[in-house]
């Protein structure tokens, strides 16, 4: 399980670090959104999010979704087997329940990234 944990946290901060780029990419783009008016430049604005889309963003989204498909089930196991207390618990295990947490949060704030310029994209 410790060895497991390592190689997870390993992977999330490479990952982490990865989407905190993507992310100031995203604002970057959205904020230079060019008028309807200028074909153009609107064209080449749907093609830079569509890259960001498909070469970037959507990646990250499903590397967080397959690591967390991936832990669910030891996660559902450790959480029907504990029992609860404030004060004896099996850290190891209890972080492991929090890093699943943690990725359910990151999948879910990369989803919403992805439908975001999915929604820009076809404006």
């Amino acid at each position: 399980m410790a060895e497991t944990l390592s190689a997870i946290s390993v992977l999330l901060v490479f990952v982490t670090v990865l989407l905190s780029s993507i992310e100031q990419n995203v604002e970057t783009i959205l904020s230079k959104r060019p008028q309807q008016e200028h074909k153009d430049k609107m064209r080449k604005y749907k093609r830079k999010i569509k890259n960001i889309l498909c070469f970037k963003l959507i990646p990250i989204s499903l590397i967080y979704t397959i690591v967390f498909y991936t832990l669910l089930p030891s996660t559902i196991e450790i959480i029907s087997v504990s029992t609860f207390s404030f004060w004896h618990f099996d850290t190891l295990n209890t972080i492991f329940v929090f890093v699943e947490a943690g990725l359910l949060g990151l999948v879910i704030y990369s989803i919403s990234k992805v439908i975001t310029l999915f929604q820009e994209l076809y404006k």
